[in-house]
């Protein structure tokens, strides 16, 4: 049976929507592969900041919650800039949501790279149910949470903590993206993708933590 195909069948996405469609293109697979995928590249983003000799510890949770399956990467190297351009745009919004922003570019910032250029960690936010990324650098904090893909909140405050520096990643994988299995990450997969990465960076430690709700496993 022939079927028309015309101009009126040529989309147009949004990067945002490109990503939750298609996910598979920018992490590999719309399974569970996919999830760690993008669970490493967000690991990888620390181990950039270890590569270039800042923070030599990256902590890693996994929390079951009733919305799903929660993981938290915490550093304690540079912090990921933040703040607003002279033209308005939101640096640390930006890297996570806006294509081809970033500090991995060129070699300035970083010598080498072990992830995807940035584009992991934007596929990684817009993908998920629940995004925050938390930053502490020159005596400030800054807040960014998206819902599925969305952009809910901003802010940046004075920080007088313990931490001096770092970087905080916390997300929810969407199950409406990662759509042809269920999502149900596991403790020993992480724990077996850490210790192959911990191979590769001497120095760097990893430290796993496993949460049922607020409970310790």
């Amino acid at each position: 049976m022939e079927q028309n195909y015309t101009i009126n069948d040529i989309e147009t996405l949004s990067f945002k929507d490109g990503v939750r469609q298609r996910i598979a293109m920018y992490l590999g697979s719309a399974d569970m592969q996919g999830v760690y995928n993008a669970i490493q590249e967000i690991i990888s983003n620390s181990i950039d900041e270890y590569y270039m000799g800042y923070g030599n510890k990256i902590e890693i949770s996994l929390t079951h919650t009733t919305d799903g399956d929660m993981i938290t990467i915490m550093d304690f190297a540079r912090g990921i800039p933040f703040g607003v351009k002279p033209d308005g745009s939101n640096v640390l919004v930006d890297i996570f949501s806006r294509p081809h922003t970033g500090g991995k570019f060129n070699d300035k910032v970083y010598n080498s790279v072990a992830g995807l250029n940035g584009i992991g960690a934007k596929a990684t936010c817009l993908s998920s149910l629940y995004f925050k990324a938390s930053v502490i650098r020159d005596g400030k904090q800054a807040l960014a949470e998206w819902k599925k893909g969305v952009l809910t909140k901003y802010e940046e405050e004075y920080y007088s903590g313990p931490c001096k520096s770092g970087t905080c990643i916390q997300f929810i994988p969407d199950p409406e993206v990662y759509n042809l299995e269920p999502i149900a990450v596991d403790f020993d997969v992480l724990c077996g993708r850490c210790k192959n990465l911990s191979y590769l960076t001497k120095g760097l430690t990893f430290e796993l933590f496993h949460y049922e709700g607020e409970k310790e496993i």
